[in-house]
């Protein structure tokens, strides 16, 4: 018996070169490697903040393990990434972060903020406090928001007709500039904390409930014209 056997080293991060493995220092910004790209799907432990760059040649799973502080220079397309989102993990969104988000499940942290203007994709499985979160909702983003929570206020764009859940977690001031076709399969209590211009917004909510007590049916069948909304008609003159 041979023992031929290595225990790898948890605190070592490396990579290889033309076949020659090279051990990054923390410390030695020079020891970091110019160009990332391949598999992360063994990758976990504490995001150094100072980690940034264009990540779109990145594929793979994210360990539910990989944690810490994403640096608002990180960038690129995140197409290729899924996996589980730690709650710990925060830091600012760059708002050239983009891509299809469909495989990515977890905790958003509500220390976990920035522009996510150019992120598309299913958000069924994605929870938590999205308050520190701004910029134009992709009319691409869809799925259920059910788990989901947090203050809106800073978030804008065209709402998908695919987006659908419970919407008593959030609360805010719904921008005027909040537009689309809400589907009939979004329902929730309105929370008092949910405020603002719904004007821009078309559908069914048929299935909401909460400070508008009593008051139902479809907005669709009252045939509001362009200027009506502008003006912001008062729900009460539309119930019969």
């Amino acid at each position: 018996m041979k023992k031929t056997l290595k225990k790898l080293n948890e605190s070592e991060l490396y990579f290889y070169e033309n076949g020659i493995k090279k051990t990054i220092d923390y410390k030695n910004k020079k020891t970091y490697p110019p160009n990332l790209q391949g598999d992360i799907s063994e990758l976990w432990g504490c995001i150094n903040s100072e980690l940034r760059g264009d990540i779109s040649r990145l594929w793979g799973c994210i360990n539910s393990r990989l944690r810490g502080c994403i640096n608002s220079e990180l960038r690129g397309d995140v197409s290729g990434l899924w996996g589980c989102i730690n709650s710990r993990l925060r830091g600012c969104i760059n708002s050239e972060l983009r891509g299809d988000v469909s495989g990515l499940w977890g905790c958003i942290n509500s220390r976990l903020r920035g522009d996510v203007s150019e992120l598309r994709g299913d958000v069924s499985e994605l929870r938590g406090d999205v308050s520190g979160l701004w910029g134009c909702i992709n009319s691409e983003l869809r799925g259920d928001v059910s788990g989901l929570q947090g203050d809106i206020s800073g978030l804008q764009g065209c709402i998908n007709s695919e987006l659908w859940g419970d919407i008593s977690g959030l609360r805010g001031c719904i921008n005027s500039r909040l537009r689309g076709c809400i589907n009939s399969e979004l329902r929730g209590c309105i929370n008092s904390g949910l405020r603002g211009d719904v004007s821009g917004l078309r559908g069914d909510v048929s299935g909401l409930r909460g400070d508008c007590t009593d008051i139902y049916g479809k907005i669709d069948e009252c045939e509001l014209t362009e200027e009506e909304r502008e003006k912001i008609v008062d729900i009460q003159e539309l119930v019969k």
